[in-house]
């Protein structure tokens, strides 16, 4: 985003991904693809508005372990019984690339169907691979084991639905909903399960502005993420942990961890996520002035979003782009890019992405002088920011409307100067507990709003507000006052 914006993205999450083992046999060696047989791997090509069908011989009392691994195409796995009666679907948030896991204790012996469909009609074609793991006479274990991954997976999708709605209230009760769901798969000991989960309340809590809670849960989950040798969840936690650096304004930390997610992303072919971690590596850049070097990630990063057709993704690498421009002086270039990503947050419902950009517009409209225009686009900006409880993004528009107002309305401005102070000193607070340096370095990041409200209330004489507006900035020997604003939208691969 602009000068005085950061951002962050979602994606989706999987749980309790379930290593499988078997040889994979090729097309030729399986002729008869409608039937599926234990340790055999079978991989196919699919694509939009396609499913395929397999038969499964099952027995009342057997416990079935059965995985489907997308490998480019987002997919929805069901299971029928012998009646064509629905008895399990299965659809981890994950996108394009991850497990599908689906476990089962079998009730009424029958032939049962295993139906893989694309979930988009317009997908492009793509890899699967379905195996079972496992087929045999289930046990008690097996049955609270099911029990507990029952209730966990339920909490973790009420969890994942309550954060689709992206309000500071349900954004709450998702945290608690994750919760729920954490001693469950701790329990039965799914480590992969409990890593998603625990970032996933990371990537909520960096969502409510709580930077501090954020790196607590993804430090939590990075060692499991290795453990289970989850490489592609590995990545996602260390770029989680890089953006929550760069919203501090710590740009090398970020770089570093951003460094260590991209090789892994390329590793394992996760082209969509390569492009998140691109355009996070482009805004650390673009934070740094460096805006030729911000617009060749960025603009590597485009192509993957487009190519796997994410449009989140695509409508933030847009507006970064024009970020970019604007800070070079082009705006209307700029303008051009912020227009085009406008369309594509909304299409996909991305309030945050949608916010940020109105916000963008808003600046290159003030840097016009078109005042009324620019206020129009800010408050806009602001009431989407406010509704997704994004504390931080809205105290960045508070303040560019301080900006805007000073030279029009002075005492408005600064009706709307404190609120963006108010809402800093909050979220100061929520930052207490790290490292001194981290804590330094975030102040630099905010501290002209300060200076400048100071000077706008001592040129009304209203010196002790000025002095009190100054006092709440502590620790003012550490800082020059000079400008250090973080720029660009963070694209977060919170979740999976």
């Amino acid at each position: 985003m602009i000068n005085r914006q950061r951002k962050l993205t979602t994606f989706a999450a999987a749980f309790c991904l379930i290593l499988a083992f078997g040889v994979a046999l090729t097309l030729a060696q399986t002729p008869d693809l409608s039937q599926l047989t234990a340790k055999q791997v079978i991989e196919r090509e699919l694509k939009g508005d396609e499913s395929h069908s397999y038969n499964l011989a099952l027995t009342a009392g057997q416990y079935l372990d059965l995985v489907v691994e997308q490998k480019g195409i987002d997919v929805v796995v069901t299971l029928f019984d012998a009646d064509g009666k629905k008895v399990l679907e299965v659809d981890s948030p994950n996108g394009t690339q991850g497990a599908e896991p689906l476990t089962f204790i079998v009730e009424t012996s029958g032939n049962y169907r295993l139906e893989v469909r694309s979930l988009e009609k317009t997908a492009p074609a793509g890899q699967y691979e379905v195996k079972i793991n496992e087929l045999r006479i289930a046990t008690e274990k097996d049955k609270s084991h099911i029990a507990a991954n029952v209730a966990a997976n339920k909490a973790f999708s009420e969890a994942e639905a309550l954060r689709q709605r992206g309000t500071a209230e349900s954004l709450r009760n998702a945290i608690k909903k994750y919760e729920e769901s954490l001693p469950l798969s701790r329990a039965v000991g799914y480590k992969r399960g409990e890593a998603v989960t625990l970032n996933n309340i990371g990537g909520v809590y960096f969502d409510l502005g709580e930077k501090q809670q954020a790196l607590k849960f993804f430090n939590e989950s990075l060692p499991l993420r290795r453990a289970v040798g989850d490489k592609r969840g590995e990545a996602t936690t260390l770029n989680n942990i890089g953006l929550v650096y760069s919203d501090l304004g710590d740009k090398q930390q970020a770089l570093k961890f951003y460094n260590e997610s991209l090789p892994l992303f390329r590793a394992v072919g996760d082209k969509g996520r390569e492009a998140v971690t691109l355009s996070n590596i482009g805004i650390v850049y673009l934070n740094l002035g460096e805006q030729q070097q911000a617009l060749k990630f960025f603009n590597e990063s485009l192509p993957l979003s487009r190519a796997v057709g994410d449009k989140r993704v695509e409508a933030a690498t847009l507006n970064n782009i024009g970020a970019a421009y604007r800070d070079l002086g082009e705006n209307q270039q700029a303008l051009k890019f912020f227009n085009e990503s406008l369309p594509l947050s909304r299409a996909v419902g991305d309030k945050r992405v949608e916010a940020f950009t109105l916000n963008n517009i808003g600046v290159v409209y003030s840097d016009l002088g078109e005042k009324e225009q620019a206020l129009k686009f800010f408050n806009e900006s602001l009431l989407l920011h406010h509704a997704v409880g994004d504390k931080r993004s809205e105290a960045h528009t508070l303040e560019s409307l301080f900006y805007n107002l000073a030279s029009v309305n002075p005492r408005f401005a600064i009706f709307y100067g404190k609120q963006s102070v108010n809402s800093f000193q909050i979220l100061r607070s929520n930052v207490q507990g790290l490292d001194k340096n981290i804590q330094q370095t975030f102040l630099k990041s905010i501290e002209k709003i300060y200076r400048r409200l100071a000077d706008a209330l001592i040129a009304q004489e209203r010196y002790a507000e000025a002095q009190q507006t100054l006092n709440s900035f502590k620790d003012q020997q550490f800082f020059d006052f000079s400008q250090s604003r973080q720029k660009g939208f963070l694209i977060k691969n919170s979740t999976f």
